[in-house]
């Protein structure tokens, strides 16, 4: 997480949070107050 607050369905990640979403694994994304990301997709 850059800045905000990210929900991933189930909990609230704050900037400087590390996310990790294992292949095949899902969520629900949202934010009440917004966010910015930086997403590394490696192809595989």
């Amino acid at each position: 997480m850059v800045s905000g607050t990210f929900n991933d369905g189930d909990h609230d990640h704050p900037a400087g949070t590390f996310l990790h979403a294992p292949a095949g694994s899902w969520h629900v994304p949202q934010s009440a107050t917004g966010c910015r990301l930086f997403v590394f997709s490696p192809e595989g």
